[in-house]
């Protein structure tokens, strides 16, 4: 072999160990050296601090996770809360309403000292008076539903209807609110 020919093999086998050896220096900083008793451990702990938690059910029904209440030594889950928007003029209770209701209805049941509040909202365009009067039998609306449900007319209560802006979109002011109280 001329000695032109092993400059060139050998003049390879450099770049290649220095890629390697820059390779493995850094996956070994990066915590995969054989010396590494604690690799995996950040992800054991944080699966240790977080242990799943089962979600409380009421009827069949899984109350959404929060605060845990007590009442009468029952776990009670989180108070759900509500909002059932209306389209412009509209005081039927959209056809989605029994299901946005599942969780307070549920709630409901499960605590025969709970009252629902619903609260009429309306935007501030047009007639003071006829919006109030919108606003009220929306809020009558989804009474209703509640009533369809099983929910005594004594445990619901209707609030003053509301003039509100929203977020500044008149669509988010036409609503009804319902919230629970203990």
């Amino acid at each position: 072999m001329s000695e032109e020919t092993k400059s060139d093999t050998g003049s390879l086998h450099w770049p290649v160990a220095i890629v390697l050896a820059v390779v493995l220096a850094f996956l070994w900083f990066k915590g995969y050296g054989p010396f590494c008793d604690n690799c995996k451990a950040p992800v054991e702990v944080a699966a240790a601090a977080n242990p799943p938690v089962a979600e409380p059910i009421v009827n069949g029904i899984v109350l959404p996770p929060g605060p845990d209440l007590v009442d009468g030594g029952t776990a009670i889950g989180a108070i759900p809360a509500a909002k059932i928007y209306f389209g412009v003029g509209a005081t039927a209770a959209p056809d989605s309403t029994n299901e946005t209701l599942s969780e307070i209805v549920a709630y409901l049941k499960a605590n025969p000292n709970a009252k629902a509040q619903i609260s009429g909202f309306h935007d501030p365009s047009g007639d003071p008076a006829i919006n109030a009067e919108i606003a009220k039998k929306r809020a009558e609306a989804v009474s209703a539903v509640l009533a369809s449900a099983s929910i005594a007319a004594d445990r619901v209560a209707l609030n003053k209807p509301q003039s509100t802006t929203g977020t500044g979109n008149f669509a988010e002011a036409r609503r009804v609110e319902v919230s629970v109280s203990n």
